[in-house]
C-alpha cells in the first residue's frame, strides 16, 4: 500500500459487484469513481509496476482486459486530471524498448481534502454497492455507468443493508409511468434496441424506451425521428456520432445527433449525378489523383456545376429587376459574365478541377477528401479569381469592390 495514503481504502469486488467509497460520489460522477477505484486497486496491489517516483504501469490493454475501452480511458483520465486527483504521463519501462508507456499516480493528499470538503452527511456508509444486474443477467462491462444520467435520482438504501444500487446498462432518465405512447413509439423504441445491439448489450425496457419515443415525438415530431435513426443506425460508433445507448439518452442527445447529421451530410451529400457530370469526372480521374480521390469525384464535380448554375440564375434575375439601371457598372459586368466566363458551368468546373488537381498534386499532408474544394460562390479561390476578373474590367481600384457588391446583392 502506499506510504502517502490517508483514509481511502482498497474496494472490494467480486464477479457481480464493485463496492467502493461512498465519499468518492459526493466530488464525481459513477463512472469516475468505479475508474479512480480500480487505479487505486491497483496501487495497492503488490505486483505493481512503479518507477519510485510514486507512478505505477497502467497500460491502455490492462483497462482494456478490465472492459474499459481505450477511447473510455483516455476521457476519464482527462476528467481525472482535470480534478487534480490524478497525474498521467507516458514514459519508458526500463528493459522493455524505447516504446513509451502510459504510467499514472494518485494524488491521495489532493483527494483526501476534496472528500473532506465534501464530506458525506451519512459518515457510517464507508462503501457504496455498485450492482451490476440486467433483469435478470448479471453483467461485469464496468464501462455500463457511463450511460448513467447525472439528474437520475439515485434509489434508496435498502434499510438492512445500507447499499445503493445502480442498474447496469443506462438506466432510463426518470420519467412518470402515466405518459402513454403508441405503436410507432413502441417501434422507434425497438429499432434503436437493434441499433445499439449492434454496439453492445443494452439494458432494454420496453414501456420506458417506448415512453422517451413518445416525448420526443411530441417535441419533433415523428418524421425527424425516423430521420435520425435512419443515420444513427449507419454510423453508430464512428468518430464524433454521439453515444446514446438507451431510449432516454437518445432523446436528450437528440439535437446533438441531428446537428451531427447535418455536418456528415455536409461532408458526404448524397446527389444525383448527371451525365455531363460523370463525363467530366472521368476525364478529370485520368489525371491520376492521390491518395484515391479520383474515385469520388462525381458528386463534388455535380455539385459544383449546380452552384455555378445557381450563381447564373441569380445573376439573371438579378439584371431583370434591375432593367432600369442598365447602365450600371454592375449591371455590364454580370452581362459580361454570362455571356464569357460563367456561359457553360460544365466548362467552368472542369477547369476549376484541373487547377485543384494541379494545387494538391505536391501536397503530401492532404487528408483525401474534396469537399473543400468544391466550387461555391464564396470559395476563397473563385472569390479572388472573380475580383481579378473584375480588376481587368474595371479597374484595380473599383474591380474588387465591384464583385462584393453584386455578391452581397445577389445573396443577400
Amino acid at each position: 500500500m502506499s506510504s502517502n495514503r490517508t483514509g481511502v481504502r482498497r474496494a472490494l469486488s467480486t464477479r457481480t459487484k464493485i463496492i467502493f467509497e461512498e465519499r468518492l460520489l459526493s466530488v464525481m460522477g459513477p463512472a469516475e469513481a468505479v475508474f479512480l477505484q480500480k487505479i487505486i486497486n491497483l496501487d495497492d496491489s503488490p505486483g505493481a509496476v512503479r518507477d519510485g517516483k510514486g507512478y505505477i504501469l497502467c497500460t491502455t490493454n490492462f483497462l482494456n482486459n478490465a472492459y474499459w475501452p481505450e477511447r473510455t480511458q483516455n476521457y476519464l483520465i482527462r476528467r481525472l486530471t482535470l480534478r487534480g486527483v490524478l497525474t498521467a504521463r507516458r514514459a519508458v519501462w526500463p528493459g522493455h524498448g524505447t516504446r513509451p508507456f502510459r504510467w499514472v499516480r494518485v494524488d491521495y493528499g489532493v483527494l483526501e481534502s476534496v472528500l473532506k470538503e465534501n464530506k458525506s452527511t451519512n459518515d457510517d456508509k464507508q462503501y457504496q454497492d455498485v450492482m451490476t444486474r440486467t433483469y435478470g443477467r448479471l453483467s461485469s462491462n464496468p464501462t455500463d455507468y457511463l450511460e448513467k444520467k447525472e439528474h437520475c435520482p439515485v434509489p434508496k438504501a435498502e434499510p438492512d443493508r445500507g447499499e445503493v444500487m445502480f442498474d447496469s446498462v443506462a438506466p432510463p432518465c426518470p420519467t412518470t409511468t402515466k405518459i402513454p405512447y403508441k405503436e410507432e413509439d413502441l417501434a422507434r423504441a425497438e429499432r434503436l434496441k437493434e441499433i445499439v445491439k449492434s454496439r453492445m448489450t443494452c439494458g432494454w425496457r420496453r414501456a420506458a424506451w417506448a415512453r422517451h419515443m413518445a416525448l420526443l415525438r411530441e417535441q419533433v415530431g415523428g418524421v425527424r425521428i425516423d430521420l435520425a435513426l435512419d443515420w444513427y443506425a449507419a454510423n453508430v460508433g464512428k468518430g464524433y456520432t454521439p453515444v446514446a445507448y438507451c431510449a432516454g439518452s437518445f432523446r436528450k442527445k437528440f439535437p446533438n445527433v441531428e446537428a451531427a447529421m447535418a455536418r456528415d451530410q455536409k461532408r458526404n451529400p448524397v446527389v444525383e449525378v448527371s451525365p455531363e457530370a460523370d463525363r467530366i469526372a472521368k476525364r478529370l480521374k485520368a489525371l491520376g489523383w492521390p491518395k484515391g480521390a479520383g474515385e469520388g469525384l462525381a458528386t463534388p464535380v455535380q455539385i459544383s456545376i449546380d452552384n455555378v448554375a445557381d450563381l447564373k440564375e441569380r445573376l439573371v434575375r438579378w439584371m431583370n429587376d434591375s432593367l432600369w439601371r442598365r447602365d450600371s457598372a454592375a449591371v455590364r459586368f454580370a452581362a459580361k459574365l454570362l455571356n464569357g466566363e460563367l456561359r457553360d458551368p460544365a466548362h467552368v468546373v472542369e477547369v476549376w478541377f484541373k487547377r485543384v488537381h494541379q494545387n494538391i498534386s505536391g501536397w503530401g499532408g492532404w487528408s483525401g477528401r474534396l469537399d473543400g474544394f468544391i466550387l461555391r460562390h464564396d470559395h476563397h479561390d473563385f472569390t479572388a479569381d472573380m475580383r481579378q476578373l473584375a480588376s481587368k474590367w474595371a479597374g484595380s481600384k473599383h474591380g474588387p469592390a465591384l464583385w462584393d457588391s453584386l455578391v452581397k446583392e445577389l445573396y443577400k
